[in-house]
């Protein structure tokens, strides 16, 4: 009896720990992904990141294996240019096959925050959908300093987005309330890795 006892309690810790094969296209403008990646993070993802600005949209697709705080989604929003990113995570093999369709909104919720137009950071923007936080990051690209302040969705802030999309870092720091990411404003950083998005962002 008791080998039958132990037998079972090492497979159910097996199949707790047993690594997962989830599909991985880093990133990807199709509609499909056919790579394949064993992994233990615990999740397979599927990822549509939509990039606004000047009137333009692009879409970035990412399948991968994702642990619990990268299961998020929700959008970056610096007036000049706005990112939405869903996640959708699942738990059996390969079960990440389908593109994540975007969840966006533009209806204004009643958050301001404060936004750049070039040097002048004074001027006020209107957050929408389920943006409840306000921020601001401070990047260096080609050896100049951008400031960039907007809206971001609390999901933004606590989650962690350390996927490379690119190999472009922004430490954003997130706040609570009307206009507090002041010059003054500090709050939780977060990891940022956008990629072309933020080029997107500072160059159009």
């Amino acid at each position: 009896m008791k080998p039958c006892i132990t037998l079972g309690v090492l497979c159910a810790l097996f199949s707790e720990v047993a690594a997962l094969t989830c599909y991985q296209c880093v990133p990807d403008t199709s509609q499909t992904c056919t790579n394949t990646q064993t992994c233990s993070a615990g999740s397979c993802a599927s990822t549509t990141v939509n990039a606004y600005a000047g009137g333009t949209r692009q879409e970035i697709n990412l399948w991968s294996c994702a642990s619990l705080v990268q299961c998020i989604s929700g959008s970056v929003n610096f007036g000049i240019a706005r990112s939405t990113i869903s996640t959708k995570c699942c738990k059996t093999d390969l079960c990440n096959s389908q593109k994540t369709p975007e969840v966006n909104t533009n209806t204004p919720n009643g958050k301001q925050c404060f936004t750049c137009e070039g040097d002048d950071c004074t001027k006020q923007l209107s957050c929408v959908g389920n943006e409840d936080r306000c921020i601001k990051t401070t990047t260096t690209m080609s050896g100049q300093t951008v400031t960039m302040k907007g809206c971001a969705s609390s999901s933004i802030c606590a989650g962690d987005l350390s996927a490379d999309l690119g190999s472009v870092a922004v430490g954003l720091n997130c706040c609570e309330g009307n206009l507090c990411n002041s010059a003054k404003s500090v709050g939780q950083s977060v990891l940022l890795l956008l990629g072309s998005l933020v080029s997107v962002l500072l160059f159009h």
